[in-house]
């Protein structure tokens, strides 16, 4: 992956970026907490709202019926509190968070697991959908996640995974993008991210081309840097993915 700025994500980061990172990650999240009752009201009265499209979501993404997910176990890898928690919503048998840092507002029926992406502490071969919506580049060594979550993922498992990537011109510039987006370890162009996937034993089946994510974000500093990034060509990007045969 010559397009990534001289750092192949198959290797992982260093040490002191990947903590420098989830220092950041951290003081970010803290932010997230700050919002007083009312705020949290109008937020959680928001997402109820959005119950029925989040569940046509969950639908359209995966490609199953609701009805389906009764016998199913699904997993999302990261547990913002805000995070999409479509699966959730959903009657899964049974429902995993798994996130490297604490954060205990869970969705009530779900279970959170406080472990790292590179070692999913889950036997093989028991997942039926796993949801990953912006995390890869979040991660010390996305390889590793990704065949963790091909290892867990049964045989007919479905990944859904979204992941913000940068144009190609830029790639020269991702160290000083290291500087600036301290909260991501690794800094990835489309064709880096889809080689991240073939690699890890993924097929993309659906693109479902770029995603415009809804932002709790009350920080005005947040909002100019999210819209920074878009100036200069940052997009979130999604899949549908199976195993390969």
């Amino acid at each position: 992956m010559t397009d990534n700025g001289g750092r192949s994500p198959s290797r992982g980061t260093t040490a002191r970026r990947w903590h420098r990172a989830q220092k950041l990650e951290a003081k970010t999240r803290s932010t997230m907490t700050c919002y007083d009752t009312a705020e949290r009201e109008g937020i959680a009265q928001e997402v109820d709202k959005s119950r029925a499209y989040r569940q046509r979501l969950v639908e359209e993404r995966l490609g199953i019926n609701l009805a389906d997910f009764r016998e199913m176990c699904v997993l999302e890898i990261g547990g913002l509190e805000f995070a999409d928690r479509h699966l959730f919503g959903t009657k899964a048998r049974y429902k995993l968070i798994l996130d490297p840092m604490p954060w205990p507002r869970v969705s009530h029926d779900a279970e959170f697991l406080q472990a790292m992406g590179e070692r999913i502490p889950i036997r093989s071969s028991v997942i039926n959908v796993c949801w990953a919506s912006n995390v890869i580049d979040h991660c010390k060594a996305p390889q590793l996640v990704l065949q963790e979550i091909a290892r867990v993922l049964t045989e007919n498992g479905r990944l859904y995974i979204t992941c913000n990537v940068w144009p190609l011109w830029l790639s020269p510039f991702f160290f000083m993008l290291d500087r600036i987006d301290g909260c991501h370890p690794h800094h990835l162009t489309k064709s880096s991210f889809l080689s991240l996937l073939s690699e890890s034993g993924f097929v993309p089946d659906i693109d479902f081309g770029v995603l415009v994510p809804r932002a709790w974000v009350k920080k005005l500093s947040i909002r100019l840097k999210v819209m920074l990034s878009r100036l200069c060509g940052e997009r979130t990007i999604q899949f549908r993915c199976s195993i390969s045969a």
